[in-house]
C-alpha cells in the first residue's frame, strides 16, 4: 500500500511521521484537548449515570419468549384504571349513559325507583338460594338494574353494596390483643428488618445458654443499650414507638419465651422458663407442621376449625410467629434430631427488628457494621436483610472503583521498567481513561443511549488489562529499530571506506559490544581501514560504569545500544576527514537516515526522526491493529446477545478499544518521541559531564540496578522460540489431550449450566445481605410468599387471543418495555380476531374442555367463574327467559338462544354477562384466573379485542432449567397443534406463563457458544488476509480454540454457572485470548521470509559460523545454518558482496517479552480485582487470571510448536 511506503517521502504515512517528528508537543497537547473537550460534555449536558437500580437492564428482549412476555405485560398493564382496556364496559357509564342503557338492562322496562330497589335488596338475606344462584349462574334476581333507573343511582347502590360485602370479608391481622399489643407491636412481617444467628458450635439456639447469648447480643449489639457505641442512638431514632412511646420489641425467640414466662426481659429468664417454652414447642410443632395452626386460629377469643389445637399454642399466636417467622424449616421436633435431653434442634433463627427494611436503615447499618463481632457468647450474625442490598451495591460499585487506580498505577510501573521512561508509561496509562471518556461521549451523541448499566464499569477493568499490550509492541518495534540503525551505521560507514583489511568476521563483535555490554572484557577493537592514503582507526570504548546516569539509560531492551557507545561512536565519526564527512552526507542521501540521528542519543535530525517514527507505525500496526480488530470484534459481537445491559456495554467497550487504538496511533507516539528527546538531552550531558557530578541520584543507581537485572532477565527470554522438535511434539501432545479434556468438562461435567438462583447476585458472596439472598432466604418459611417461588401451587397457564406478540419498544432501553398508563402504545391488536363467529365459539369452547385434559393441567379448588368465560357464558345463556320474581324477559339473553350464539346475540348478552359478573368483586378475587376473560376498548365498550384464557398448571415453580424447559415445550408444542385447527379469527394465539427467569437461562446459555464460534470465525478471517497463509491461520485458530476451551473448563471446575455477568466474560474469551496468538503468527510470518537470506551478506564458511553463532545468541533469523553462499550466488546470477548486505532485510524483532508483559499486567488487573465487594468487580478478576494465563501458555508453547512441526509446510 502506498500509505505504507516509508521510502516515499510523499506518502501519508510519511507525511504524518514527520508531523509527529516536527511537533510532537502540538500533537499531543491536540489531541488531550480534542478529548477531554469531548468527555466532558455528556457530563455538562447528561445526568450522571444512576446505578441505585443495578438489576434494570438484565432481561431478554427481542426473544420469542420475551415477545410474548412483555405483549403480557402491556396487556395487564393496559387494563388497569388508567389503561385504554377495560374488563367491565358497563363501568363506562358516565360517559355513554345511553349505550349503556341500552346493552346493560337485563330486561324490559319498570317504573322501580331507585330507593326503592335499593330497599329491597337489603331484604334479600345472604344465605338466600336466589343470591347464591346469582353468584354462580350470574342472574341478576332482583338486583337487576331497570332501564328506567338512573345510572348514578344505581352505582352508588352497587358501591354501597361493595362496601357491606367489603366489611364483611376477613380482614387479616389488623387487631390484636391488648396484651399482645403492649408487648409486641403487632406480628413480624418482612417489611421489618432482620438478622439471622446461629452458634458457633453448631448446638442447638434452644438450649438455655443460647438463648441467654442470643438475648445478649440483641440488647448490647444489635439494640446498643450499653452505650459503648451510637448504635443506640440511631436505634432510637429509627424504630417504630409502641403505645408508650418507647421502641418495639423485637419479634425474637428470647422475647417470646420471656411472652410466655411474663417476664419484662430476657435477661431474667431462668432455665426452667427456657425449658417449659421448649416443652410447649413440642406440643405445638405437630399442629403446625399439620396446617392446623395458623393466624386465622384465634380471632376475637372464638376457635376457627382449630379444635384439636391446644389453647396454650393459640396465645397471642406465639407457637405460629416462631415456627413461621423466627425459625427455620428444619426445626425438628418430636423426636426427629432431637438431643438427650428432648430439646429440639434449632440452626437458624431470625431476630425480626422494629425498623423498616428500606435505605432509611442506611444510619443504623453503619453504626452498626462496626460493633457486630466475629462471635458472642458463642452466637454469630450469618446474614443481614435491612432492604439495603440495591443501595450498597451502588455505594461499593463507586468505592470499588478506586482499585483501579492501584491497578493503574502497577500496571504502570510494569510499563516504566520496559520502556525506560517514566513519561511514556505515564502515556499509556492516560490512553485509557481518554479512551473510555471518547467512548462514553459516543455513546450518548452518536449511538444516542440513555440506559447505562452498571456493567458498562467492567470495561474499564478490561480496558486496564489489555489497553497497554499495543504500548509494549510500540516500544518493541522502535528500540528495535534504534538498535538496528546502529548497525547500519557502522555497515554502511565501513562500506563507504572500502576498507580492505577489516573482516567481516569482526561484526559480530560489534554488534556483540553494542548489544551485550556485559559480555565484553576487552578495553576496545581496532579496526583499520585504508582508502588512498588515508586511515581511520575505529575504536568501540566502554563507558564508565560508575555514572549514574550511565546506570539509568544502560539498554533496556535487547536491541537497545547503551548510550556511552553511542555518544563515544558519534565522536569518532566525527573525527573522520574531509571524505568521511562527505560519506556522511551520502549515507544520508541514500537513505534518508542521519548516522547521527538513529542512534539513541544521538537523535539530532528530524529527518532522522521522521524515519524511526514511520518504520515503527509500519511495523507496530500490523499487529496492534490485527489484535485491536479481534477484540473490538467480540465486544461488538455480544451484540447479538439478547440482554439489554450486555448490548449496551458491547456498544461501550467495543468503542473504547477503538479509541484507543487511535490514541496508540496519535498520543502514544508523540509521547514516545517526546520521551526520546528528554533521552537526547541527559545523554549529551552525560558525555560532557564528569561522572562525579551527580552524586545526588544515589537512589537511582540501585534502582536501575534492579530495574537491569530484570531486563536481564528479559533479554534471555526474548530469544525466538525456537522448540526443538521432539520437545514440540511433546507440547502439542500434552496440551492437545488437555483441550480435549476441558471441552468434555466445559460441555458435560460438570459444565456450564444456565444459573438456578433466581436471585440476581450483586455483592460478594460473603457479604452478610448477599448471604441472607443466596443461602438463608429459602431456609425460612415466611420467605416462600414473599420471593414468589410458592405464591401459586403450579405455573399459570395463559392462553391469549387478540393480541399480537410483538415488542416495538427500544431494546437498549429497559424502561420503554411497558409504558404506563394510556400511553400504553407498545400493545398490538390482531386486526382478524374474531370470536363472535360460529366457528370461533365452537372451536373456542372445545379448546377449554382440552386444556382441562392434559396432563399439565392441575385442578383449582377455588371458583372458576372466568377461567374460561365461554364455557360460564353458555352457563348463563341456559337461564330462563321470565325472571319469576320480577317478571323481567331477559329475551334473547336466555335459553331461546341455543348455542353457538348468533353474532348480535353473542355481542349484546356478553356485555350484559360481565356486567352482572363484575357487581360482585369478591368473588373475581378468590380465583386464580382473575385477568382472564375478555378486553375491551375504552373508546368503543361494545367491541372486543383481546380474550384471555387461564388456568392453572400441575407444575410448580422452580429454577431447574430442565424442568422448565420441559414444560414450556410441553405445552408450546399442545398450543401448535390446537392452533392448526383454530378458525381464521383465532388463528394468532399464543402461550405464556412465568417464564422471565427460563427465558433469562435460555438466552444465556445459547448467548455464550455464538459468541464464541463467531470471534473465532473472525480471528481466522482477520489473520488470513493478513498473513495470506491458510495452514497458518488455520493453527492459530486451532491454539486459540484450545486456550479457551480450558479457561471455559477452568471456570466450570470453579463453580460458575452461565449468569449474565458469567455469559457476558465467556463471550469475550475467543477475542481476549487470541492477542497472543496473533502476535506470535503475524511475527513468525515476517520471520520466514527473511530465514537463510542473513547468510548471502557472508564471502566464507568462517563469516557465516561466526554470524550464525551470533545470530543465534541475539535471535535475529529464526534459522541460520552454513550454507554454499557461491552456489547461492551462481544461482542467483549476482555476486554477493558483505558492504552491500542490508541490515534491514535481515533483522526481525520477536514479541515474546511483550506478549509476556502484556499477560503479566492483565493478571495483575485481575489480581487487583479480587478484593472487590462488588460480585462483578470480582468475577471479571478470576476471569482475567484464568483466560489470560491460558491463552499465554497454548499460544507460546502449543502454537508455536504447531508451526515448528508445519514449517516445512
Amino acid at each position: 500500500m502506498k500509505w505504507l511506503n516509508s521510502a516515499d517521502g510523499s506518502s501519508l504515512l510519511m507525511r504524518y511521521s514527520r508531523l509527529l517528528a516536527s511537533h510532537p508537543y502540538a500533537v499531543l497537547l491536540s489531541v488531550a484537548s480534542i478529548f477531554i473537550t469531548l468527555i466532558s460534555l455528556p457530563f455538562i449536558t447528561h445526568n450522571f449515570p444512576d446505578f441505585s437500580d443495578p438489576q434494570l437492564g438484565f432481561e431478554p428482549r427481542q426473544t420469542e419468549i420475551s415477545k410474548r412476555l412483555t405483549a403480557w405485560d402491556n396487556l395487564v398493564e393496559a387494563t388497569r384504571a388508567s389503561g385504554p382496556l377495560t374488563f367491565n364496559p358497563s363501568e363506562l357509564h358516565h360517559t355513554q349513559d345511553n349505550f349503556y342503557k341500552v346493552h346493560f338492562s337485563d330486561g324490559r322496562k319498570k317504573t322501580a325507583k331507585p330507593k326503592v330497589l335499593g330497599r329491597k335488596r337489603e331484604k334479600i338475606p345472604n344465605d338466600h338460594p336466589l343470591k347464591s344462584d346469582y353468584n354462580l349462574e350470574f342472574t341478576s334476581k332482583k338486583k337487576s338494574s331497570p332501564p328506567s333507573v338512573d345510572n348514578e343511582h344505581y352505582v352508588e347502590e352497587e358501591d354501597d353494596e361493595s362496601d357491606v360485602i367489603a366489611s364483611s370479608l376477613p380482614q387479616g391481622n389488623s387487631s390484636y390483643h391488648d396484651d399482645l399489643e403492649d408487648f409486641f407491636c403487632g406480628e413480624p412481617s418482612s417489611d421489618y428488618a432482620r438478622i439471622v444467628l446461629s452458634a458457633v458450635n453448631g448446638e442447638s439456639l434452644l438450649t438455655y445458654d443460647s438463648i441467654i447469648a442470643m438475648c445478649h447480643l440483641e440488647h448490647e449489639i444489635l439494640i446498643g443499650s450499653n452505650g459503648t457505641s451510637d448504635v443506640h442512638e440511631v436505634y432510637k431514632s429509627l424504630c417504630q414507638p409502641s403505645k408508650s412511646g418507647a421502641c418495639c420489641t423485637p419479634w425474637s425467640i428470647p422475647n417470646y419465651v420471656v411472652q410466655l414466662a411474663n417476664h419484662t426481659s430476657c435477661l431474667d429468664l431462668s432455665e426452667s422458663d427456657v425449658k417449659y417454652a421448649v416443652r410447649m414447642l413440642n406440643q405445638c410443632g405437630a399442629f403446625y407442621f399439620s396446617h392446623q395452626l395458623s393466624t386465622e386460629c384465634k380471632k376475637d377469643d372464638v376457635l376457627i376449625d382449630c379444635h384439636p389445637v391446644p389453647k396454650e399454642c393459640l396465645h397471642n399466636s406465639w407457637a405460629h410467629n416462631i415456627f413461621h417467622f423466627l425459625a427455620d424449616k428444619e426445626l425438628s421436633i418430636l423426636g426427629n434430631k432431637e438431643s438427650p435431653d428432648n430439646i429440639p434442634f434449632l440452626k437458624y433463627a431470625v431476630v425480626f427488628l422494629p425498623l423498616a427494611s428500606s435505605t432509611a436503615s442506611m444510619a443504623y447499618y453503619s453504626a452498626v457494621k462496626a460493633t457486630i463481632p466475629l462471635s458472642y457468647h458463642g452466637i454469630q450474625v450469618e446474614a443481614m436483610e435491612l432492604g439495603l442490598r440495591d443501595s450498597l451495591f451502588d455505594h461499593h460499585l463507586i468505592q470499588d472503583s478506586w482499585m483501579l487506580i492501584g491497578v493503574a498505577v502497577a500496571i504502570g510501573s510494569c510499563v516504566w521498567m520496559y520502556s525506560g521512561s517514566l513519561f511514556i508509561a505515564v502515556a499509556s496509562i492516560l490512553s485509557i481513561p481518554l479512551s473510555l471518556g471518547l467512548s462514553y461521549c459516543a455513546y450518548k451523541y452518536i449511538f444516542r443511549l440513555s440506559f447505562f448499566p452498571f456493567l458498562n464499569l467492567v470495561a474499564a477493568v478490561i480496558s486496564l488489562g489489555i489497553g497497554v499490550d499495543d504500548a509494549f509492541i510500540f516500544c518493541k518495534m522502535w528500540k528495535f529499530l534504534k538498535w538496528r540503525s546502529s548497525l547500519m551505521k557502522v555497515q554502511r560507514l565501513n562500506g563507504a571506506l572500502n576498507s580492505s583489511n577489516v573482516e567481516l568476521q569482526n561484526y559480530p563483535q560489534c554488534i556483540s559490544s553494542s548489544a551485550n555490554q556485559s559480555k565484553d572484557s576487552e578495553e576496545g577493537d581496532t579496526v583499520q581501514s585504508s582508502q588512498g592514503n588515508h586511515s581511520t582507526q575505529i575504536k568501540s570504548v566502554r563507558p564508565e560504569r560508575c555514572n549514574p546516569e550511565n546506570l539509568k539509560d544502560f539498554s533496556s531492551s535487547q536491541y537497545s545500544v547503551d548510550h556511552g557507545d553511542e555518544c563515544v561512536m558519534e565522536s569518532i565519526l566525527d573525527n573522520s576527514d574531509e571524505d568521511g564527512q562527505k560519506i556522511k552526507s551520502r549515507i544520508y542521501k541514500d537513505t534518508c537516515v542521519d548516522a547521527d540521528g538513529v542512534s539513541g542519543s544521538q537523535l539530532s535530525g528530524s529527518e532522522s526522526i521522521e524515519w524511526l517514527v514511520c518504520e515503527t507505525l509500519k511495523r507496530a500496526f500490523q499487529s496492534m491493529f490485527v489484535t485491536s480488530l479481534t477484540t473490538a470484534a467480540a465486544f461488538y459481537f455480544s451484540y447479538l446477545s439478547k440482554v439489554t445491559a450486555i448490548r449496551c456495554f458491547s456498544i461501550f467497550a467495543g468503542t473504547a478499544v477503538i479509541t484507543n487504538f487511535v490514541l496508540m496511533l496519535t498520543w502514544f507516539p508523540a509521547a514516545v518521541i517526546i520521551a526520546e528527546r528528554i533521552r537526547k538531552h541527559n545523554c549529551v550531558e552525560r558525555c560532557n559531564r564528569p561522572c562525579v557530578v551527580c552524586p545526588e541520584n544515589i537512589i537511582l543507581v540501585y534502582s536501575r540496578a534492579f530495574s537491569d537485572k530484570l531486563l536481564g532477565i528479559m533479554k534471555k527470554c526474548d530469544k525466538r522460540f525456537d522448540i526443538p522438535k521432539q520437545w514440540a511434539w511433546v507440547c502439542v501432545i500434552t496440551l492437545g489431550i488437555v483441550a480435549l479434556l476441558s471441552v468434555v468438562i466445559a460441555s458435560y461435567y460438570p459444565g456450564l449450566h444456565p444459573p438456578n438462583e433466581l436471585q440476581f447476585q450483586l455483592l460478594h458472596s460473603s457479604h452478610l445481605f448477599e448471604r441472607y439472598h443466596l443461602i438463608f432466604r429459602p431456609l425460612f418459611n415466611f420467605e416462600e410468599n414473599s420471593s414468589g417461588q410458592s405464591e401459586e401451587p403450579g405455573m399459570p397457564l395463559r392462553f391469549v387471543f387478540g393480541v399480537l406478540p410483538e415488542d416495538i419498544g427500544n431494546p437498549l432501553d429497559p424502561t420503554s418495555r411497558v409504558p404506563r398508563g394510556l400511553q400504553a402504545t407498545n400493545l398490538h391488536f390482531d386486526d382478524e380476531f374474531d370470536m363472535a363467529s360460529y366457528e370461533a365459539q365452537i372451536w373456542f369452547l372445545k379448546f377449554c374442555q382440552s386444556v382441562r385434559s392434559q396432563p399439565f393441567y392441575g385442578s383449582n379448588s377455588g371458583p372458576l367463574l372466568n377461567n374460561c368465560f365461554m364455557e360460564t357464558f353458555k352457563k348463563w345463556m341456559s337461564r330462563r327467559c321470565i325472571e319469576p320474581i320480577e317478571m323481567l324477559d331477559r329475551t334473547p339473553c336466555c335459553e331461546t338462544s341455543k348455542f353457538p350464539f348468533a353474532r348480535k346475540v353473542f355481542k349484546k348478552c356478553l356485555l350484559r354477562a360481565l356486567a352482572q359478573l363484575h357487581k360482585t368483586p369478591h368473588l373475581l378475587d378468590l380465583h386464580r384466573g382473575e385477568s382472564a376473560g375478555p378486553r375491551f376498548l375504552k373508546t368503543k365498550p361494545h367491541k372486543m379485542v383481546a380474550a384471555v384464557v387461564e388456568y392453572e398448571s400441575g407444575i410448580p415453580f422452580t429454577t431447574s432449567f430442565t424442568a422448565m424447559n420441559q414444560f414450556y415445550n410441553t405445552v408450546e408444542t399442545w398450543m401448535n397443534e390446537q392452533l392448526n385447527s383454530a378458525p381464521h379469527g383465532l388463528k394468532c394465539g399464543w402461550f405464556v406463563s412465568n417464564l422471565h427467569f427460563y427465558d433469562l437461562q435460555l438466552t444465556l446459555s445459547t448467548g455464550v457458544l455464538s459468541g464464541v464460534c463467531i470471534s473465532l470465525g473472525v480471528s481466522t478471517v482477520t489473520l488470513l488476509i493478513f498473513t495470506c497463509n491458510i495452514l497458518k491461520s488455520l493453527l492459530t485458530s486451532l491454539s486459540i480454540a484450545s486456550a479457551t476451551s480450558v479457561a471455559l473448563a477452568s471456570l466450570s471446575l470453579l463453580g460458575w454457572s452461565l449468569g449474565p455477568v458469567e455469559s457476558l466474560t465467556l463471550s469475550l474469551a475467543v477475542g481476549l485470548s487470541a492477542d497472543f496468538a496473533l502476535h506470535y503468527a503475524i511475527c513468525h510470518q515476517r520471520d520466514s521470509r527473511k530465514d537463510n537470506i542473513c547468510l548471502m551478506m557472508c564471502k566464507s564458511t568462517r563469516c557465516q559460523l561466526r554470524l550464525c553463532e551470533h545470530f543465534r545468541e541475539n535471535n535475529t533469523c529464526s534459522s541460520c545454518e552454513p550454507v554454499d553462499v557461491v552456489a547461492k550466488n551462481k544461482v542467483a546470477g549476482y555476486e554477493v558482496d558483505h558492504s552491500k548486505g542490508d541490515v534491514e532485510t535481515i533483522m526481525e524483532p520477536f514479541v515474546g517479552v511483550p506478549a509476556t508483559l502484556a499477560a503479566i499486567t492483565t493478571v495483575i488487573a485481575g489480581l487487583l480485582m479480587l478484593p472487590s465487594s462488588v460480585v462483578a468487580y470480582y468475577q471479571v478478576g478470576i476471569f482475567l487470571i484464568v483466560l489470560i494465563s491460558t491463552s499465554w501458555l497454548y499460544s507460546t508453547f502449543f502454537l508455536l510448536s504447531l508451526l515448528r512441526l508445519f514449517q516445512a509446510y
